[in-house]
């Protein structure tokens, strides 16, 4: 039995709650028939009253459970890098129109993230779920994604996200994913070393003979200065016949702080 800050007395079924939500020193219910209760009753009390044990509650064992102050960091973060990416965008002499496609593109892909960032639990994001939601335009089959599990905390998944953005808009305009043959390999690995590494590449294959190369911009400073510094790694382009390929270095504990 719950009581609510109107002094009501509530009886909930376990199977009728969606969603359990820490706000404070209280608990917001949300329910399958789309309402919504709030509870006097603090979170661990919440949980256990619906028959969660605590550790399980606040390890992440059950569906449906996210932080506000989590939730709120997350969007504060996600907010920043929208207000750097139009800031930059429109940097320069550069047409309204043009700033403005890319701007929403990269917002959109943005916002696929922020779905994943804000899933129950979402403090951190497997690298292979990430990476295959960033890059939802490049069509089955012709990114090839390979590499072990590998958690990501979700602020540094948002930058990583955005680079690998960038790399998909290239090979869809002017790289290997303009060609019926071309296609791209994006494969990780973790280093055995005392300190943990992460080498991620992304690299195409079969593209056109004839390509433009990245451009100066918002594009290449992301991927070799803003991503890399927020990963604390190193990033590297070449562009060999074949196609582009960028290579990122980074210690897994930054992936992870």
């Amino acid at each position: 039995m719950f009581t609510t800050p109107d002094g009501r007395a509530l009886s909930v079924a376990p199977a009728a709650v969606s969603h359990i939500i820490a706000d404070g020193d209280q608990t917001v219910l949300l329910l399958l028939d789309g309402t919504e209760e709030r509870l006097c009753d603090p979170f661990p009390l919440a949980a256990e009253k619906l028959r969660l044990s605590r550790g399980d509650a606040l390890a992440g064992a059950t569906d449906g459970i996210i932080s506000i102050g989590a939730a709120r960091h997350q969007l504060r973060n996600l907010l920043a890098i929208v207000s750097a990416l139009i800031s930059q965008a429109l940097d320069g002499d550069r047409p309204a129109l043009e700033a403005g496609r890319e701007i929403a593109a990269r917002v959109a892909m943005l916002t696929r993230i922020a779905d994943l960032m804000l899933q129950p639990h979402a403090q951190f994001s497997d690298l292979d779920t990430l990476v295959r939601v960033a890059l939802a335009e490049g069509g089955t089959g012709r990114i090839r994604i390979k590499g072990p599990p590998l958690p990501i905390a979700s602020a540094n998944g948002a930058a990583l996200a955005l680079a690998l953005h960038e790399l998909e808009v290239h090979a869809l305009s002017s790289g290997a994913l303009t060609v019926r043959e071309g296609y791209v390999e994006v494969r990780w690995e973790v280093s055995a070393l005392d300190e943990p590494y992460l080498w991620l590449q992304w690299a195409e294959r079969d593209g056109p003979r004839h390509r433009s190369p990245l451009p100066d911009g918002l594009g290449k400073r992301l991927l070799l200065t803003a991503t890399p510094r927020r990963l604390r790694g190193q990033a590297d382009i070449q562009e060999l016949p074949s196609g582009l390929i960028w290579s990122l270095h980074a210690p897994v504990a930054a992936l992870r702080a």
